[in-house]
């Protein structure tokens, strides 16, 4: 071609760079300048083989002088290092045979080369050297000769381009391309003794490959929010599938990001600040990918909020309950959120609109909505403005009102003493009213229901539960019933963090069970803890009664009747508390003195007297504001001492316990008598 240029570089893919070259000057007489273009992409495949595909394409056209003679377009393969002096190659004759020449036998006719490779191999033993050279050659567009040089200081070799001699073509007149592959070879990855026709070295074969001839391009502005696309650019010899990879670029260094391989992107709070980049890998019909990277973008710009987790709707979705929704999870700081509730005429939540009024992140559920489904769409915003709204999973159809019963209880947890207010007015029917609230409770132990689902599981600890008696705490109309509660029980063995003598208040699960005007029946039930579970903890905890408690200790025993091993006693109680005591009657005794030995002293005052206990009770509860019979079993003495039909003058003393954990003794005298 005559003197040229350097001409331009340009990376094509990962490993294909292509220089486009031209010839400055006319060469006889042509004015027209020939520009020729050699891509080379680049392979390793292991060490067995490695290879190269140079393709050089002549673009003459019409107005390019036609040349004359025998002069042919001659490509050289660079100068390998090395002595090349032997040749091997086909034999045209005989393809399971090999031809073995040296250079002098140049140039190759077709025939000889038979289109599919030539090694050259070092001129002694046939061996190969330590890095052999294989031309292999696609089908070419023109007829070739392969020529090879040795004139002592250099060997090379060049495809030769013959001018076409077919009818009409008069010479270079159409753009020619001539590809061929060198494969390294050496005496291990390819033995003299396996080299054929068809037996090539290890990975070097001829193999379609895409080369990438414009960059993948991204579409659009890099702002946390927006959607960005990318488009795979242009190839050659592609199949038209390509695989997407999108990278976070920063400090000098792209990291891929996970899950981002589809053509489009979209920014997120991990990318503010950061660049973005597209890989693009490209697939040959023979399998050969080749990959390539688009341009970086620029610094990827702030945005609004981005949900990341979309807003959770919980509740039953039935007429006259209430659903509440919540934002979701967003990016972007987001200083405030915008609730709408949507009505959705299908099961699958499509065709959704607003509901008017329906603002706000909770929705009570009418007979409009029965057969409907829903969502609850939330927008966040913060500085830089509102985001792209996030739509909740459509809740199930909405189903027709039921009888339900609903209580709250306040305060809870509550403490000894302070009143409590049991509201079961939220319960509600389609056959209005309510007529009957029945409100049953049952006292736990927290402790001993841990300990049994912790070594016994969960099915035996509601077992616990179950067994403890059922209270009735209120049965009719009344739908606010707020007592108040004292303590239940003593401890008769260690509970942690209380101690031997300890009162405590044991947990109550209460029932609530409403009746409606058709006599349909609803059950629900709820716990009501306590903060202060023994009477040696502080009340710091308890809430602050907003109604003063009235407790006044038990007074006035009634009704005292003495049987063969047990006395039984009518005991009110006037609190609005519940009342915690016990029972002890008392008969005090002259104290007997030394015989023959009487101080002076006796002479002018009573003797001294001890007091002996004829009967005590367990520890007793007495709902507020009502009697029950109390029972003390007798003691040794009481038995002996109140002989049948004996009268005998006593104290009755009952101790009341307060809800702060005070005791609080009263005394009354009464004369007793043992039925017969």
């Amino acid at each position: 071609l005559g003197p040229g240029t350097t001409g331009t570089w340009t990376p094509r893919g990962r490993r294909s760079v292509e220089i486009v070259s031209s010839r400055p000057t006319g060469c006889t007489g042509d004015s027209v300048v020939t520009p020729v273009r050699t891509r080379y992409t680049f392979f390793d495949v292991g060490a067995a083989a490695n290879k190269v595909r140079i393709e050089r394409t002549f673009s003459f056209s019409p107005g390019t002088p036609n040349y004359t003679g025998t002069v042919g377009m001659r490509p050289y393969i660079p100068q390998m290092p090395g002595e090349y002096s032997k040749v091997l190659y086909p034999n045209a004759a005989n393809p399971s045979a090999l031809v073995l020449a040296d250079t002098s036998a140049q140039p190759m006719a077709t025939t000889q080369w038979n289109k599919r490779w030539l090694a050259i191999n070092k001129s002694v033993g046939n061996s190969g050297l330590d890095s052999g050279l294989l031309i292999l050659r696609e089908t070419p567009s023109t007829t070739v000769r392969l020529i090879l040089q040795d004139d002592g200081t250099a060997n090379s070799s060049s495809v030769d381009l013959v001018r076409p001699t077919s009818p009409g073509a008069g010479g270079w007149h159409a753009p020619i391309t001539e590809t061929e592959w060198l494969c390294f070879y050496d005496v291990t990855s390819w033995p003299s003794q396996q080299r054929t026709p068809t037996n090539l070295p290890s990975g070097c074969s001829i193999t379609p490959v895409p080369i990438n001839t414009a960059a993948p391009a991204i579409t659009g502005t890099a702002k946390v929010g927006n959607e960005l696309s990318a488009t795979p650019g242009t190839w050659d010899y592609s199949t038209g599938v390509f695989d997407f990879q999108w990278l976070r670029c920063g400090g000098g260094a792209c990291t891929p990001i996970p899950g981002a391989t589809g053509s489009t992107y979209k920014a997120t709070d991990a990318d503010e600040g950061n660049q973005l980049r597209v890989d693009v890998t490209a697939k040959a019909a023979g399998g050969s990918e080749t990959d390539t990277a688009s341009a970086i973008t620029d610094g990827t710009k702030p945005g609004p909020p981005q949900n990341t987790a979309l807003p959770p709707v919980s509740g039953e979705a039935r007429a006259r309950e209430t659903l509440t929704g919540g934002p979701g999870s967003w990016t972007g700081s987001p200083t405030s959120f915008q609730y709408q509730w949507l009505r959705c005429p299908t099961a699958a939540g499509t065709n959704c609109l607003p509901i008017s009024g329906a603002a706000t992140s909770t929705y009570a559920l009418g007979r409009d909505d029965v057969g409907s489904t829903l969502r609850l769409r939330v927008t966040a915003v913060n500085a830089l403005g509102p985001s792209v709204p996030a739509d909740s999973a459509a809740t199930g159809v909405v189903q027709a009102e039921v009888i339900r019963a609903r209580f709250t209880i306040s305060p809870n947890p509550s403490c000894t003493g302070l009143p409590v207010r049991f509201d079961g007015s939220g319960s509600t029917t389609p056959n209005e009213p309510i007529v009957r609230y029945r409100w049953i409770y049952k006292q736990y132990s927290v402790g001993a229901y841990a300990f049994t689902a912790l070594f016994a599981g969960q099915e035996a600890a509601d077992a616990y539960i179950a067994r403890q008696p059922d209270l009735l705490l209120s049965d009719g109309t009344e739908a606010t019933p707020t007592p108040s509660f004292n303590w239940n029980r003593q401890l008769d063995h260690e509970e942690r963090p209380g101690r031997l003598g300890d009162y405590t208040r044991d947990a109550i699960l209460m029932t609530l069970t409403v009746t409606d005007r058709s006599g349909a029946q609803a059950s629900v039930n709820d716990n009501l803890a306590f903060a202060q579970t023994y009477s040696s903890q502080s009340r710091t905890g308890c809430p602050k009664a907003l109604d003063a408690t009235v407790f006044s200790a038990v007074a006035k025993v009634r009704n005292i009747s003495v049987f063969a091993t047990i006395a039984q006693a009518t005991v009110p109680c006037p609190s609005f508390v519940d009342c915690l005591g016990s029972l002890k009657i008392v008969h005090y005794v002259r104290r007997r003195t030394r015989r023959g030995r009487v101080a002076a002293a006796a002479k002018t005052r009573a003797p001294a007297r001890r007091a002996v206990v004829l009967a005590r009770s367990r520890l007793f509860t007495i709902p507020a504001r009502k009697s029950r019979r109390v029972s003390a079993k007798l003691t040794r003495s009481g038995r002996r001492t109140l002989l049948r039909g004996r009268r005998v003058r006593v104290k009755v003393r009952i101790t009341s316990i307060t809800p702060s954990g005070r005791r609080v003794t009263r005394s009354a005298k009464a004369t007793l008598v043992r039925r017969k």
